[in-house]
């Protein structure tokens, strides 16, 4: 009789924990999938050498840098909008306690990645060579265009 009497609690309680457990992933995933997509979509435009990810020394080597100081920097900006049972950030209670961190992550993600793709290194964007006023290509004139000089 005991274990029917308490079905209903453990049930509220084992619901309360998935619920926990699928915000904890969405605080997680989403900045990470946001990285990912504007990379395939907007950076790289779907192309990628599929090799290069099983090669140690390929053109994809170790950690990228441009894309988990992002991700680090996302999941940060979503701590202060946390509403789960191990912490609840301060900005939760303004907002009538609705947890809108994975919002925030995904945007934020999304921002700094694209903020980080157009950072030179060695020379190099992520999204091509860099652009500056001592590298820019030497421009041909009009006259040397058409024959002239």
């Amino acid at each position: 009789h005991r274990d029917l009497h308490s079905f209903p609690t453990r049930r509220s309680s084992d619901l309360n924990n998935l619920s926990n457990f699928l915000d904890v992933l969405l605080f997680v995933f989403i900045p990470w999938s946001a990285i990912n997509l504007a990379d395939y979509y907007l950076v790289k435009h779907g192309e990628y050498d599929i090799k290069s990810f099983f090669t140690p020394h390929g053109k994809y080597p170790g950690f990228i840098w441009r894309g988990l100081i992002p991700y680090a920097l996302a999941i940060g900006c979503e701590i202060p909008f946390i509403d789960q049972t191990f912490y609840t950030g301060p900005l939760v209670k303004p907002l009538g306690g609705v947890d809108i961190s994975w919002v925030v992550g995904g945007v934020a993600g999304f921002v700094l990645y694209m903020i980080s793709v157009r950072i030179p290194i060695r020379g190099q964007t992520a999204i091509g060579p860099a652009v500056g006023p001592d590298t820019r290509p030497e421009l041909e004139s009009d006259s040397e265009r058409i024959g002239l000089a």
